[in-house]
């Protein structure tokens, strides 16, 4: 840990960086245009127009300057980089929750996976509330046992 004056500097936590990224991705005004740029990335990936939000440097080094208790965050980016990819991903994610998708989306894989997996959950929340039990008399599906959702195929 770096000192200062003798004193040592106090590393933010995980939570605190993961905030510090969340207030600069909702708050970082572009110079140029006046809006915010990363809202308008991260709607792109909510509407599922881009399936990237790249974030420029400079603008985060721009914003944390400002940010009070932010200063070395920065310098830790560029010394870890792989660490602050997930912290940042995570932050993304919890934006990416508050907006709603505009407009039409075509289902894709996910989509298919993601019903796939919530039936298999109910499947088994069922399941438990019986006692684990599973219902042997219902007739089964042999025609369609082993088969992929044609989303799959």
């Amino acid at each position: 840990m770096a000192t200062q004056g003798g004193t040592q500097a106090r590393q933010m936590t995980r939570d605190e960086e993961k905030e510090h990224i969340v207030t600069f991705l909702m708050n970082y005004q572009d110079p140029k245009t006046g809006r915010n740029k990363y809202i308008d990335r991260l709607q792109k990936v909510a509407n599922r127009e881009s399936r990237k939000l790249p974030i420029e440097l400079d603008d985060l080094r721009d914003f944390l300057q400002h940010m009070p208790g932010a200063g070395s965050l920065m310098g830790e980016i560029k010394g870890n980089t792989q660490h602050y990819l997930s912290v940042i991903a995570e932050a993304a994610d919890a934006q990416l929750a508050t907006l709603s998708v505009t407009g039409t989306v075509d289902a894709d894989i996910y989509d298919t996976l993601l019903e796939a997996r919530e039936a298999q959950l109910a499947k088994n929340r069922e399941r438990n509330q019986t006692g684990g039990m599973v219902d042997t008399s219902a007739p089964i599906d042999q025609q369609n046992i082993n088969r992929l959702p044609p989303a799959l195929l």
